[in-house]
């Protein structure tokens, strides 16, 4: 395939609302020719990536998936070369990697076996440290890896039809409730079990070490999606937005109580009460 043939829709799932990260991928929707680019805001993972993978499955003319993170900088360089990447060497995926953390010496990568893994902790993962990457002196650039954490990654559209976004398990956070007003069980680390399905497929999940891009970390408590509408929105070929889909917000009330409010406010009631009242929900 060609320049020409080559025709990505690029993707973000978005519940965060960083200007910095907003920046990045601003530039690369300008910068990045014949692509469009469709943005989920405010919906959980599980309903976002089905929301992506069903529009991109629905759209034939697009021969590639281009998924970029959202609470990364990710510069329209990296995306640039992993297109070049995928177009050079015909990879079905082909991704960068990023920081894990702020906290920790280790970066979003690795090549230990993960299979059967019931993830708890990111310890499990045996990911590789930074200063191993810093030291690297054997095959350069590229990598082959069991595991990498969705910084940015190429893929052809044939391996979007054969592996669906699912999770290794379902889990019930308790961030949910605060910070989406979302009280149900859901699927969860969907990256690892996307990893998991390539090595089952025999899909050599392919990472770039030239593509190294910036994780803020932990912002999970950065996110404010409670009672705000979800919606997609899709831009043409580094045309302006237009919001092709709106759903209702999972819940329409916006704060639950707090020990910080309650010094002021009184306490109103619990906060098992207030669940339970408010979504049947026993804690």
């Amino acid at each position: 395939m060609n320049r020409k043939e080559f025709r990505p829709l690029l993707a973000t799932f978005s519940a965060r609302d960083s200007l910095v990260c907003s920046y990045w991928r601003e530039r690369i929707r300008r910068e990045i020719k014949n692509s469009d680019y469709l943005i989920t805001k405010y919906y959980i993972t599980c309903e976002a990536l089905k929301i992506i993978r069903d529009f991109f499955l629905e759209n034939e003319e697009y021969t590639h998936l281009i998924m970029i993170t959202e609470d990364a900088v990710v510069y329209p360089d990296v995306v640039k070369l992993l297109i070049k990447d995928s177009l050079m060497y015909d990879f079905p995926i082909v991704s960068g990697y990023m920081n894990f953390d702020c906290k920790h010496p280790y970066m979003n990568i690795t090549t230990k076996n993960l299979m059967g893994l019931i993830p708890f902790s990111a310890y499990q993962y045996g990911l590789m440290s930074k200063d191993e990457i810093f030291n690297w002196s054997r095959d350069f650039p590229f990598l082959r890896v069991f595991y990498q954490g969705w910084t940015c990654q190429v893929i052809k559209r044939w391996v979007v039809e054969k592996i669906p976004f699912r999770g290794v398990r379902e889990c019930k956070p308790k961030e949910d409730i605060e910070i989406f007003g979302y009280p149900k069980p859901r699927p969860c680390f969907h990256d690892l079990a996307w990893c998991q399905d390539l090595y089952k497929n025999n899909i050599p999940n392919i990472v770039d070490l030239r593509a190294l891009c910036y994780h803020f970390g932990n912002t999970v408590m950065s996110i404010k999606a409670r009672g705000k509408v979800r919606y997609v929105k899709l831009s043409k070929n580094g045309g302006e937005w237009e919001i092709i889909r709106e759903d209702e917000p999972y819940t329409k009330i916006f704060n639950l109580p707090s020990r910080r409010a309650d010094a002021w406010i009184g306490k109103p009631m619990d906060r098992e009460e207030f669940i339970k009242k408010f979504w049947g929900v026993k804690t």
